[in-house]
């Protein structure tokens, strides 16, 4: 049965790949070392010139006998138990109040917003307004200072 990774790749401490033949750290996911290795140009010039070695596969014995797995982790007592839940309702009721208080202070911010956004239109507005104001009394200041300058002609001719 043949393998589904390549025979010479080699992983080192650190999760590092290393190729045998070029005895250089790569990429399996770019090399084709897992299930097509012998797609790979250097394994397959490699084995052309006779230089790859199959590695043996480890062998697996037969009749070990009976594995057994002990677990020696203590069961908590029932008071343990009952103290634990306690204290996980305990946090629990107190992160429900903090999602409470958080929805409450996010209704509180958007009530501002919308006060905050009507006192800008408001204040828009009067700056509009104000805008309206000066340029009609602008407009009517240079007739009014022409008018007086004539009339003080007018007096001066007198």
């Amino acid at each position: 049965m043949a393998s589904t990774y390549c025979p010479m790749l080699r992983r080192e401490p650190g999760k590092r790949y290393v190729c045998t033949l070029l005895d250089k750290e790569i990429n399996p996911i770019i090399m084709p070392c897992f299930g097509s290795h012998e797609e790979c140009p250097i394994y397959r010039s490699q084995e052309e010139k006779g230089e790859v070695a199959e590695v043996a596969m480890p062998k697996v014995e037969e009749g070990l006998g009976e594995v057994r797995i002990s677990f020696e982790t203590p069961i908590p007592s029932e008071d343990v138990l009952t103290k634990k839940i306690e204290e996980f309702n305990e946090l629990l009721g107190k992160f429900r109040d903090e999602i409470r208080r958080i929805n409450k202070l996010r209704a509180e911010y958007t009530e501002s917003l919308k006060r905050l956004r009507d006192y800008y239109d408001k204040l828009q507005g009067m700056v509009e307004a104000i805008k309206d104001l000066l340029a009609e009394a602008g407009a009517g200041i240079p007739e009014a200072v022409a008018e007086a300058k004539s009339g003080e002609r007018e007096a001066e001719e007198s």
